[in-house]
C-alpha cells in the first residue's frame, strides 16, 4: 500500500493553524495568571473576576473561528 504524497501547502495550512491554536492559549494562560494581582491591585471581587474571564472566553473562541 502506498501512501499519498503530501502537499506543501496541506503543510502550511496545518502549521498556521497549530500556531494559531497555541496562540489562542497563550493568550487565556496570560488572563488566568494576571488575574490574581487583577484582583489585588484593582480591588476585583471574586465574582467579578468571573465576568473578566467569561468575557474573554468568547472573543478568543471568535478569533479562533477566523
Amino acid at each position: 500500500m502506498t501512501k499519498p504524497a503530501s502537499s506543501p501547502r496541506l503543510s502550511l495550512i496545518l502549521t498556521l493553524l497549530v500556531a494559531a491554536q497555541f496562540v489562542i492559549i497563550l493568550d487565556f494562560s496570560r488572563v488566568q495568571i494576571a488575574l490574581p494581582t487583577m484582583r489585588t491591585e484593582l480591588g476585583i471581587s471574586l465574582a467579578n473576576s468571573q465576568w473578566i474571564v467569561s468575557a474573554t472566553r468568547p472573543m478568543m473562541s471568535w478569533t479562533s473561528m477566523v
